[in-house]
């Protein structure tokens, strides 16, 4: 009788650890936004002739539609957004702001590293209400990816 028991537990044993260990319906996990973003000193008054500032990460796209958005914190975030499609690769992610009178011109660009295709670039205008530090550039936010 004990052995038939001891039987019994090991079967029952070894049937909850196929039924935990059998895999069951994945649940997809969106890909975190990502962002190409630098902080330093702004000015709320720029002026024409002030050193322009750029920053460039190299990063990888699965193919679908994101959302392209400007960054500028503490004072916006996702500004202006619009929807970009890309394929699948490898690419070169820049974002410039160039001191103009009185605001910035923020130009955004993604580059295909294995094309001869440009690439596509966004702009955005920031006036800022206060001088301070800043952490600028633009974000991609995938909105519909293909695994």
């Amino acid at each position: 009788m004990a052995r038939t028991s001891r039987i019994a537990l090991f079967v029952m044993a070894l049937l909850g650890v196929t039924v935990l260990s059998t895999p069951g319906n994945a649940v997809a996990v969106p890909a975190p936004t990502a962002y190409n973003t630098y902080t330093q000193f702004l000015t709320h008054e720029p002026r024409n002739g002030m050193p322009e500032s750029c920053t460039q990460r190299r990063i990888y796209l699965a193919v679908g539609e994101y959302r392209w958005g400007g960054e500028m914190k503490p004072v916006a975030s996702g500004a202006a957004a619009r929807g970009l499609f890309v394929d699948a690769g490898w690419y070169t992610w820049r974002d410039c702001l160039d001191p103009k009178h009185k605001y910035y011109s923020h130009k955004t660009s993604l580059a295909p590293e294995d094309s001869s295709d440009s690439g596509h670039t966004y702009g955005f205008e920031w006036r800022l209400p206060f001088s301070g530090t800043y952490t600028w550039g633009s974000s991609l936010e995938p909105v519909d990816i293909d695994p």
